[in-house]
């Protein structure tokens, strides 16, 4: 019985192993983050997650969606469909974006209160922004664990074709209550 048992762990290791990198790893590498939080009485000014969604981020995702649900090879085209992001013409993030200030807390407003843009080569360019559901999935709440209940979520691309990033990406977002940039190297 003990054999049994170590050789199904060491099986479930070695399968675990060759599933390729770990999801974990990958979305550390393409995720970055910063959180501003008021002086006066420390509330959160600006919590915000972005996560490059490239190519090799998107396929960690499509392997942590098979994992996870254990789609069969005949499914893999309606998970796909699942996982928003990848576009061949343009350079795409999955946003996550909190201001504790009611009245700033949505990139979309009418007022126009955030600006949001992409550096790249000492350019500026203006994004698209989609605003995503109000209440995630789960599914999108595995791919994203940064995912909080006040978090508002989006996918902002930008029109430079991925392949061209190949230098220094920056985000600069700004607004009535805070400032940040989120760079990726």
């Amino acid at each position: 019985m003990v054999r049994f048992i170590f050789t199904l762990f060491f099986v479930s290791i070695s399968l675990s192993a060759s599933a390729g990198p770990n999801y974990k790893k990958v979305l550390k590498k393409w995720t970055r983050s910063h959180h501003i939080y008021s002086p006066q009485n420390f509330n959160a000014s600006l919590l915000w997650h972005a996560t490059l969604l490239n190519t090799e981020m998107k396929q960690s995702q499509k392997n942590r969606t098979h994992q996870a649900y254990d789609v069969d090879g005949h499914s893999v085209h309606s998970a796909d469909l699942m996982i928003p992001g990848l576009d061949a013409s343009h350079t795409v993030f999955f946003v996550s974006f909190y201001s504790q200030e009611r009245r700033f807390d949505d990139f979309l407003d009418s007022q126009k209160t955030w600006s949001l843009n992409l550096e790249w080569c000492g350019n500026f360019y203006q994004p698209k922004i989609e605003k995503l559901a109000k209440n995630p999935s789960p599914l999108v709440r595995l791919l994203y664990p940064y995912l909080d209940v006040w978090s508002k979520t989006y996918l902002v691309s930008f029109d430079i074709p991925p392949s061209s990033c190949t230098k220094e990406l920056t985000l600069h977002l700004s607004g009535p209550v805070a400032r940040s940039e989120l760079t990726w190297k």
